[in-house]
């Protein structure tokens, strides 16, 4: 599951940023843009994309 989520957050994310796993499941996530626009959008890219999704039973 880790693995699938770090190529989600690199497709997202630009060749420039940094992603690194802080606990179990939570990442940080630097992201150089200059526009507070910009970074909401990578957000909501983030946020709506369906991989993200998991049901476990």
């Amino acid at each position: 599951m880790l693995s699938k989520i770090a190529e989600v957050m690199a497709a997202v994310l630009d060749k420039d940023d940094i992603i690194a796993r802080f606990g179990g499941d939570e990442f940080l996530m630097e992201v150089q843009r200059q526009k507070e626009t910009d970074i909401l959008l990578v957000t909501k890219d983030l946020l709506e994309n369906k991989s993200f999704i998991y049901s476990i039973y």
